[in-house]
């Protein structure tokens, strides 16, 4: 997932196609097909070329470059990491381009990718396992985990995966029993799931949101928890 500089979101569902999102109005816009199976996708600030990791059989450290328009793919190089997937790109402000790798049970390192030969170079690690993406802040880049959870507070936290297809998971805090309702909703505010709607006990708790029979487009949709005098709302996208 990558931003360009309209402010639109780019990204790429499990069945290779390449769409924008417009986070504002939350309109889909197909952009084209990717002749290669991507693990993960960043967009060079300055010029928008769309970079991308694969995950398949072999070969898993290559990168390459997609053309917007017709899908087709430009070999850059290998990183060097032997057959690990890189599972997140990410540029800073001045493009020079990162990524992390490593399998879910293992503690994910962190490199910086010459964009020239797509070799990389180890920064460090990142004290966590599993880390699936990654996100530039003026001062740093920063691996994506799970929030710190305050046991005295109620709290909804972000969704996992996410994008996701065909599920995901939705995790929430609760100090004390409560009456939980946790619902999701289109961008129009149609409901189209009811996930909770029950009295718990207090704890985190964790709920798995399953397309399963429901014929949903891609695009946003909001999950809303509403426990005790706590109201909180988040965006969570479909990608198929």
């Amino acid at each position: 997932m990558a931003f360009d500089i309209s402010g639109n979101l780019i990204g790429v569902a499990s069945t290779q196609r390449v769409y924008k999102f417009d986070l504002a109005s939350g309109d889909t816009t197909y952009l084209v097909t990717s002749k290669i199976k991507v693990a993960a996708l960043a967009l060079q600030p300055t010029t928008e070329d769309v970079w991308v990791s694969i995950d398949a059989t072999t070969n898993n450290d290559r990168l390459y470059k997609i053309n917007k328009e017709t899908g087709d793919t430009i070999f850059v190089g290998n990183a060097g990491i032997g057959n690990s997937i890189i599972r997140a790109l990410a540029f800073d402000d001045n493009g020079n381009l990162y990524g992390v790798y490593g399998e879910e049970n293992v503690v994910s390192s962190f490199i910086k990718i010459d964009k020239s030969s797509g070799a990389a170079s180890t920064v460090g690690t990142t004290n966590y396992r599993g880390v699936f993406g990654l996100t530039f802040s003026p001062d740093s880049i920063t691996a994506v985990q799970p929030e710190p959870m305050k046991s005295s507070s109620y709290a909804l936290f972000n969704n996992y995966p996410n994008p996701f297809n065909p599920s995901t998971v939705i995790s929430y805090q609760l100090p004390e029993n409560s009456f939980v309702s946790l619902k999701v909703y289109d961008v129009i505010g149609n409901e189209v799931a009811t996930l909770v709607n029950e009295l718990q006990t207090a704890g985190i708790k964790n709920v798995t949101f399953k397309l399963k029979d429901k014929e949903l487009g891609s695009g946003i949709y909001f999950y809303q928890l509403k426990a005790g005098n706590f109201v909180q709302t988040k965006k969570m996208l479909l990608l198929k």
